[in-house]
């Protein structure tokens, strides 16, 4: 039991990107949104990653994570004090080619290493359910998860995008939805 357990906690970290790799993958027949965006997003998101990195402080005492979408940049994760989460966001903000940043980071103590895996594992959950319904294209909707709450960041017409937020919403172990959504369509009244 030990052995499978110890496993699963080796294992449940490279989920979401195995789900990168299906995603994109499945995508490859039909895709909208194209490699070189999602080479520049990935980009966005590292050099913000290592922004934040390079202050010492920000690396060892908090637990701070970005993702980026359509050149938007998303801080989410810990930190203890308003300080730290505001150096983030400065850091985060340096990012050339950058359109905005959206600053979730909440303040108090980082999650342990468990809660991380158990939030990997809820965004392969996630992402993996919007790939099987067929509801969007996977590359134009992210998934991040943290501390049990759930970030959909995308471009997607208004039926889909409420598809996307209703299977994340009954999504076992989420308890959360937080959706940063850019609508194709007009709203209709």
């Amino acid at each position: 039991m030990r052995y499978k357990l110890y496993l699963l906690m080796l294992i449940t970290p490279l989920l979401p990107g195995c789900m990168t790799a299906v995603s994109s993958s499945a995508s490859a027949v039909y895709n909208r949104y194209n490699l070189e965006n999602t080479y520049n997003n990935q980009m966005l998101a590292w050099q913000a990653q290592q922004n934040i990195n390079h202050n010492t402080q920000l690396k060892y005492e908090t637990n701070i994570n970005a993702t980026s979408f359509d050149k938007m940049i998303l801080l989410t994760g810990q930190a203890p004090t308003e300080n730290l989460r505001e150096q983030a966001e400065n850091a985060a903000k340096e990012v050339p080619n950058a359109k905005h940043v959206i600053d979730m980071v909440q303040i108090t103590e980082p999650v342990s290493s468990f809660q991380q895996m158990q939030d990997s594992w809820l965004t392969t959950k996630v992402a993996s359910q919007i790939i099987t319904s067929g509801a969007t294209d996977p590359d134009n909707v992210k998934v991040v998860t943290e501390n049990n709450t759930v970030y959909l960041m995308g471009s997607l017409k208004r039926a889909q995008a409420q598809q996307v937020i209703d299977i994340a919403t009954n999504t076992n172990g989420v308890e959360k939805v937080v959706t940063l959504i850019y609508f194709l369509d007009p709203k209709t009244s």
